[in-house]
């Protein structure tokens, strides 16, 4: 039914505006606190899964002052694992200007290794000022940030207009990405040398 939370089988939820690690604004500048609130995360009665951000009502305090947004991560740590295969989610975007959503993997050892030695594969991005386009990329040792190696999907309609499939198919030396069965990037260990691919474990 409508307003039903993630199920915790399946999906954690990271609360607050800092990371484990002491990362204010999750590391890269973000205005939202994350919450456990089903208004932030919860279904909408048609079997989809909503990530809703709203504006905040003053209440919660944020690294910078009061929190002006509250939104929902969800993770699968500790409840998924996955070596190899076909990864994909269906997902409509939302529209606006100065939002990120993100759908990504990172390796299982990142607590003992770190960021990014662990990896990171990035199955979709989309930023909300450049409503046609979305990309995937992948981040480690040496290609991380703003240097990591991806490509960029072009739609001829806004992202956001319908759902669209996003998947990745994860082999040894290699990872492609895909929108609606179209392949557009690959990466092999040739893309990041002399960096150490870190995808094969």
């Amino acid at each position: 039914p409508a307003g039903t939370p993630p199920n915790t089988a399946r999906w954690g939820l990271e609360i607050g505006d800092v990371t484990r690690f002491g990362d204010f604004g999750w590391g890269d500048g973000q205005l939202q606190y994350y919450t456990d609130d089903a208004a932030n995360a919860s279904t909408d009665g048609n079997g989809n899964l909503a990530i809703t951000l709203r504006e905040a009502d003053g209440s919660l305090q944020c690294y910078y002052g009061p929190c002006a947004y509250t939104s929902a991560r969800l993770e699968s740590r500790n409840r998924a694992e996955f070596a190899f295969g076909r990864i994909e989610s269906r997902m409509k975007m939302p529209q606006g200007a100065g939002i990120w959503p993100a759908f990504w993997s990172l390796g299982t050892d990142i607590d003992r290794v770190g960021w990014p030695q662990a990896g990171e594969i990035d199955f979709v991005e989309f930023v909300g000022r450049l409503p046609y386009e979305i990309f995937g990329s992948i981040q480690g040792p040496g290609y991380a940030g703003g240097n990591g190696f991806g490509n960029v999907f072009q739609f001829g309609d806004p992202a956001y207009d319908d759902f669209h499939t996003f998947a990745v198919e994860w082999q040894p030396d290699l990872i492609g990405w895909y929108v609606d069965g179209i392949l557009y990037h690959m990466a092999t260990p040739a893309d990041v040398a002399p960096f150490e691919w870190v995808f094969n474990d």
